[in-house]
């Protein structure tokens, strides 16, 4: 069999992207490498992309299938594997682009090398910048893919071309992972197989708004998973750091220990190159990190708006110790703020002669906010500015 009898499978699941689909479906459709069906897996579509598909009912390299309700992408994957026929499968994004030679080229490098498994470099689109990813300068053998993936993904999904035995060997996409499927799939496939990269650019991949690789809280929770499933793959180290810059119980004051502790019993069961301790410090040392930089951030914000306040132009958040001293500090700067602001009264209905209302009673949105609370109720607090629309507050330093 030459390279151009193998039948590849392109995957591509589907979930509201009336816009691009056609775009995704097309790139394929026109590949130099002709021997495709391509597999539109829509995941429970609430618009019209449905609709946008009946452009190929009468292509019968196109197939179709939906799924009762939305299940994830790594769900509607997998059920394109189930479905697929090619002695190759391919996946690619209902929001990206393949370049026309994309799979002659990958398909070819693995036949004539003996591989089973293939990538090439894409294009991420931003708004107004790109970004190349792997570095096309440096060829990347076998081993350096393997060195790479203990601590980062370059293998992006819409990049990935696998002979239907690997997904035998190592199996389908993780559904339990929120994001970061594609570098998961791709440490299993590294543990078994070598792995060969087209150093060119091939695919295109448009950074969405409404993208779940922009959602942090996902991110955290796939590193945990990634940890607790590939300790014994991964450079636990850097790993371990990338799970504590996304997790928002860090970047917030209130630390969740449970969880922390959940996360590293799990790794050091698996490694026996680190301990407790070990990533207790790194832990630590991250938190200290990123306090100091919120404060001196939080700090320059303040200064910045204290010499633009002028009195009775603005409010003070709190009627408590922090309170107290924030107006101290901005009555000795001759500022008196129009109002205290408390989520609820205690029966004190003025401070310093200033006037304590609630929240509730506050209706002047475009008024600067002084937040003057302790850090355990900032966050309640902020979520309650944003929910009636108030997004210009400042901490007031000393309570961070």
């Amino acid at each position: 069999m030459t390279y151009e009898d193998a039948l590849v499978s392109v995957i591509i699941p589907l979930y509201n992207r009336q816009d691009t689909i056609q775009r995704a479906v097309d790139s394929v459709l026109s590949q130099s490498y002709s021997n495709i069906e391509v597999l539109v897996v829509d995941d429970g579509s609430t618009d019209h992309s449905i609709e946008m598909l009946e452009k190929y009912h009468n292509d019968n390299r196109v197939r179709i299938f939906c799924q009762e309700y939305n299940q994830g992408a790594n769900a509607a994957r997998n059920r394109g594997i189930r479905e697929a026929k090619g002695d190759y499968i391919a996946f690619h994004d209902s929001d990206d682009e393949w370049l026309p030679d994309k799979l002659e080229k990958q398909i070819k490098r693995m036949e004539y090398g003996d591989f089973q498994v293939s990538f090439c470099a894409f294009k991420r689109q931003y708004p107004k910048t790109i970004q190349i990813i792997p570095d096309i300068s440096e060829y990347l053998s076998s081993d350096k893919i393997k060195e790479r993936l203990k601590k980062a993904n370059i293998v992006g999904t819409p990049t990935l071309v696998i002979h239907r035995e690997v997904v035998h060997e190592i199996g389908i996409f993780d559904e339990e992972m929120p994001r970061l499927q594609d570098y998961e799939l791709a440490i299993r496939i590294a543990k078994k197989y070598d792995i060969c990269f087209v150093n060119e650019v091939l695919v295109i991949e448009y950074q969405l708004d409404d993208c779940i690789s922009l959602n942090q809280k996902s991110l955290h929770e796939a590193y945990a998973l990634l940890l607790k499933k590939h300790s014994d793959f991964l450079d636990i180290g850097y790993i371990w750091n990338q799970y504590l810059e996304t997790g928002n119980e860090i970047t917030s004051q209130n630390i969740d220990w449970d969880k922390l502790d959940e996360v590293i019993g799990d790794i050091t069961k698996r490694n026996g190159f680190c301990t407790k301790d070990d990533l207790y410090k790194a832990a630590i040392n991250q938190i200290s990190e990123k306090y100091f930089r919120m404060k001196y951030y939080e700090e320059q914000k303040f200064k910045n708006i204290l010499n633009k306040l002028v009195s009775e132009k603005f409010v003070v958040y709190g009627a408590g110790f922090f309170a107290r001293q924030a107006a101290d500090m901005l009555e000795k700067r001759n500022l008196l703020p129009k109002y205290f602001i408390v989520s609820s009264k205690d029966g004190t209905d003025s401070m310093n002669n200033i006037p304590v209302i609630q929240l509730s009673e506050w209706n002047e949105p475009d008024m600067i906010v002084i937040l003057a609370v302790s850090g355990k109720a900032q966050e309640k607090i902020i979520a309650d500015l944003q929910k009636k629309g108030r997004y210009n507050y400042y901490i007031y330093p000393d309570c961070i």
